[in-house]
């Protein structure tokens, strides 16, 4: 069971785009670290066994271009700083976000059909992370849900909404998503009484 585990942790491509490396960093780490943690590996304060595995498994996945760039990192720590490892490596790739970019990718996003305004906010959630909107990335994820959802009926509720809040438009979106569900429904329910009146009308 654990040999298939570890074949979800890919190797990290460091030499790939380096406009997404900040963002695809974050996200490998992510990965990695749900899986040390399912592994058993949790960090203990003042044990330094964990840790040095933990350490070792996160270079040993990243792959050996991580471990190259890695090679050449100060303040790295020895081998039992897990902490010192993961923040030398975050420093190298984290602010290699590009925010113009990230804010690009933000906008471009759509909801996709049969996806859920909550769906839809939370793939802008993610997108909004490397934006850099700080106290404002609530109000942006609200625009763009007002400006690319796909229901007519769900943009005029929310434009009727003041002041529209994320919160707001959360609960708009759902209540208009069942009615829309349910008129949906009906309408397949008369089509059917409709379908068998006609037939019963031929006998």
């Amino acid at each position: 069971m654990a040999e298939n585990i570890k074949n979800f942790i890919t190797k990290f491509d460091c030499l790939g785009d380096p406009a997404t490396l900040g963002p695809r960093w974050k996200r490998w780490l992510t990965a990695f670290e749900l899986f040390a943690d399912g592994k058993g590996l949790i960090i203990v304060p003042d044990k330094d066994d964990n840790k040095q595995r933990r350490r070792a498994l996160l270079l040993h996945h990243a792959g050996p271009d991580v471990q190259d760039v890695f090679s050449t990192l100060p303040g790295t720590g020895d081998n039992t700083d897990y902490e010192k490892t993961v923040e030398a490596l975050n420093k190298y790739f984290a602010p290699k976000v590009n925010t113009a970019y990230a804010r690009h990718a933000f906008r471009q996003l759509t909801q996709n059909a049969g996806e859920t305004v909550r769906q839809f906010v939370t793939r802008l959630k993610q997108a909004a992370r490397d934006c850099d909107y700080g106290v404002d990335t609530d109000n942006q994820i609200r625009d763009e849900v007002l400006c690319k959802c796909r229901s007519e009926y769900i943009r005029r509720k929310l434009l009727e909404e003041r002041p529209l809040t994320l919160t707001r438009t959360f609960e708009i979106s759902e209540q208009c998503e069942k009615v829309e569900a349910q008129m949906v429904a009906l309408s397949k329910d008369e089509s059917a009484n409709d379908s068998v009146n006609r037939v019963g009308r031929k006998f």
